[in-house]
């Protein structure tokens, strides 16, 4: 899989996502949770999906803290299985939650990446001898 890069276009995009989604900033986290209070998230599988979009989300939450930790723990292209941990993310919570909704909206898994690729799989299993 070829190297992902991030252009001038792509960060532009970055730049607008979260200009839509914190536009009025995080009310609700900021009545949860204290600044500096520390959290761990965990984005698991809920369907059968191929990943795809994971390398942009640590650019696209480093918008927000340049200091929240990431650990992939599956390949982009990967096919996982529902409840398979694809990584974490490690930080102050306030940044967390302010990332999140962008991150997702980037990191979304699409539903004919995955059917695509599962027919591909049934296809190539059916041929061999």
């Amino acid at each position: 899989m070829p190297p992902f890069v991030l252009t001038p276009h792509i960060r532009s995009l970055i730049d607008l996502a979260y200009a839509e989604d914190m536009s009025a900033g995080d009310p609700t986290s900021e009545a949860l949770f204290e600044a500096g209070e520390r959290a761990l998230a965990k984005l698991i599988a809920k369907a059968p999906l191929v990943v795809c979009g994971l390398p942009l989300l640590p650019i696209v939450a480093h918008r927000v803290d340049p200091n929240l930790l990431f650990t992939t723990l599956v390949s982009e292209g990967a096919s996982v299985e529902p409840g398979e941990l694809l990584l974490t993310i490690e930080g102050e919570a306030l940044s967390l939650l302010l990332a999140e909704r962008t991150m997702l909206n980037f990191g979304s898994e699409h539903p004919i990446r995955s059917r695509s690729r599962w027919r591909c799989a049934i296809t190539m299993r059916s041929v061999k001898l």
